[in-house]
């Protein structure tokens, strides 16, 4: 008698969908999309029952199987984008100012971090904020390239992405918040106004820091 084989099975969101994938541990795995978080569940089940092949199967739901699944799936289609010189196989960047956050071992400096363009059409550009998320953003195109720079009409001040620039931008050279900002946002930190802890010490630290 053969032990139950392990299936594992998980879904995610993928822009505006949902991706789905499933996986006999020892063997076959299935993947997919759907269009809505229901359809997603349905079809890995589906599979689920296909790679279980009418046998009894020990089933696990593990969500980061799909996460991973759809890293590995975008990973291969970069890959096998055609390296014939064409503009679609030059990757771009659009680059943002992540504010200094944490305090003791775990402060992180100010420092640039880089977010890579996915489409351009005539009056937007799209960029990935976070590559492991699949996590898309739109910046104006024409404010872009007319300035330099453009900075998204809703976002929170600590976003890396609240101004996104065309080019890396100098830290010494950028635009340092007043005192008069950097209290404000002290004091939107805080969790009276729907903040939180973490986030109001780390603004009090650079208000302070900013007063000497």
């Amino acid at each position: 008698m053969t032990d139950a084989p392990l299936i594992l099975w998980g879904r995610c969101r993928s822009g505006r969908r949902w991706f789905w994938a499933a996986r006999n541990f020892d063997g076959p795995r299935e993947h997919g999309w759907a269009d809505s978080e229901e359809l997603a569940v349905n079809a890995a089940e589906a599979a689920v029952e296909r790679l279980a092949g009418g046998r009894a199967a020990t089933v696990r739901v593990l969500h980061g199987i799909a996460s991973a699944a759809l890293r590995d799936v975008n990973a291969e289609k970069r890959k096998a984008r055609p390296a014939d010189g064409t503009a679609t196989d030059v990757v771009e960047y659009l680059y943002g100012i992540e504010a200094e956050h944490g305090s003791g071992p775990g402060w992180t400096p100010t420092r640039v971090v880089k977010f890579r363009i996915t489409k351009k059409t005539p009056r937007r550009i799209y960029y990935l904020l976070r590559e492991w998320r699949d996590e898309q953003r739109f910046v104006d195109r024409v404010a872009l390239e007319r300035d330099g720079q453009a900075t998204r009409k809703s976002g929170g001040w600590w976003e890396a992405d609240l101004t996104v620039y065309l080019s890396p931008p100098v830290l010494a050279e950028a635009q340092q918040p007043s005192l008069a900002e950097l209290k404000a946002a002290m004091a939107a930190a805080h969790p009276d106004r729907g903040g939180t802890d973490e986030a109001f010490v780390a603004a009090r630290a650079r208000y302070e820091r900013a007063r000497i």
